[in-house]
């Protein structure tokens, strides 16, 4: 509720637990929510998994002046330039 308040937005959470229990909280009603992401919604603005927010900070950390896709789109390409060299 906290984040709702200070941020100004709206939120939605799901939660599942590792025996499959669902929780959920809304900053308001979850079916509204719900209808206002599948109309304003067909892909996600942004995309983020915590493995994600971890090598930013790790990037971060070390002084890296790079981003986790620019990092990743550099290592696809050093992972096909390597099958195409064998």
């Amino acid at each position: 509720m906290e984040l709702s308040v200070l941020c100004g937005c709206d939120i939605a959470m799901f939660l599942f637990a590792p025996d499959e229990r669902l929780s959920q909280y809304t900053s308001s009603e979850m079916e509204g929510l719900l209808d206002r992401y599948s109309r304003t919604c067909q892909q996600p603005h942004e995309t983020r998994s915590n493995q994600d927010v971890s090598m930013e900070t790790m990037l971060q950390m070390l002084g890296a002046n790079t981003s986790v896709t620019d990092l990743m789109s550099s290592l696809l390409v050093s992972a096909v330039d390597a099958d195409a060299s064998t």
